[in-house]
C-alpha cells in the first residue's frame, strides 16, 4: 500500500505559487483576502522569504528607505484612506434637499 499525499516542491509552486494565484479571477481573490487578513505569507512562493525572515518590500517608492512595518500595517493605512476618499466623494455627489 502506497501513501497518497507525495509531495513536490515544483508541483506545489505550480498551483499554489502567486503566479498561479495571480492567473486567475478566484486566486487574485485569495490573494486580496490574505492581504486584508495582514497574513505573513501569500502564497507558497513566499516561504524563502519567510525561512529568512525577511520584511516584504513596502507598496510604494515613498516608503523605500524607511523603518519597514508589517506589510499589514501599510495595507490598513492604504484601505482607510481608499474609504475615507469614497466616502467624501459619496457625500458630496448627493443631492442636498
Amino acid at each position: 500500500m502506497s501513501f497518497t499525499f507525495k509531495p513536490h516542491n515544483r508541483k506545489r509552486k505550480n498551483k499554489c505559487g502567486f503566479r498561479a494565484r495571480m492567473a486567475t479571477r478566484s486566486g487574485r481573490k485569495i490573494l486580496n483576502a490574505k492581504r486584508r487578513r495582514g497574513a505573513w505569507k501569500l502564497s507558497a512562493s513566499d516561504e524563502r522569504n519567510v525561512r529568512k525572515h525577511i520584511m516584504p518590500r513596502p507598496r510604494s517608492s515613498s516608503q523605500a528607505g524607511k523603518q519597514r512595518k508589517p506589510y499589514n500595517y501599510q495595507w490598513a493605512k492604504v484601505k482607510r484612506k481608499k474609504d475615507r476618499a469614497r466616502l467624501e466623494q459619496r457625500q458630496n455627489t448627493q443631492p442636498k434637499p
